[in-house]
């Protein structure tokens, strides 16, 4: 759980693009929810309600690809996606919810790269 949160908290920049390029704030809420997550897997007693109240928030927060296209919409659903997961698995204890955030910020990557060899081709 700590490697999948980790990992999510890497990707606060991509919801700041986001934020830039679409006139939105979500990096505020983004980001409290992740030190939110981390303070619940450092407290030996969860409010799964509160956790329940977090997940939702955040599922009604996640950008809809078809509404932001660009390469910064598609990044930040898969961080926000990635961080839902891992509250998921805090309510769940489904340890699959891990595997689901790992590959949601896998994708991440996968889109970074496409997005860096498109702007190598273009400057060649």
């Amino acid at each position: 759980m700590i490697l999948a949160l980790s990992s999510v908290e890497r990707y606060r920049n991509l919801v700041v693009d986001f934020d830039r390029v679409y006139g939105e704030n979500l990096y505020e809420i983004f980001s409290c929810k992740i030190d939110e997550a981390f303070n619940f897997l450092s407290n030996k007693h969860f409010d799964y309600h509160f956790l329940q109240e977090s997940l939702q928030e955040l599922e009604s927060l996640t950008p809809d690809s078809e509404n932001y296209p660009e390469t910064q919409g598609v990044l930040a659903q898969n961080a926000i996606i990635a961080l839902c997961y891992c509250y998921d698995y805090m309510i769940t204890n489904d340890s699959e919810m891990i595997y689901h955030s790992l590959g949601k910020l896998y994708e991440t990557i996968d889109s970074s790269m496409k997005v860096m060899a498109c702007v190598i081709m273009i400057w060649r």
